[in-house]
């Protein structure tokens, strides 16, 4: 099934526009094209990023909970080879 697509109007900086006809022209492909591309790309690295933290915040967490439980067992049986 093909997706439906909708105009979305941009303003962008005149050396920007410049910079992408640029690449547009360099890589033989439409500027919406380019713009589609980045887009998707962004959009993507912005969620495997807050992945990535979701990650980094799990593990941190779960390194104090491994920490205390190590502190309490060492309190109740002392050190290991005791």
């Amino acid at each position: 099934m093909a997706q439906s697509e909708t105009r979305v109007m941009v303003r962008l900086s005149q050396e920007l526009l410049e910079a992408l006809d640029a690449l547009g022209r360099d890589l033989k492909r439409p500027r919406s094209q380019l713009i589609r591309e980045s887009v998707a790309r962004y959009v993507a690295d912005s969620r495997r990023e807050r992945i990535r933290q979701a990650l980094i915040e799990g593990y941190q967490e779960w390194s104090q909970l491994n920490v205390q439980l190590a502190e309490d067992a060492w309190n109740l049986i002392g050190p290991p080879g005791e």
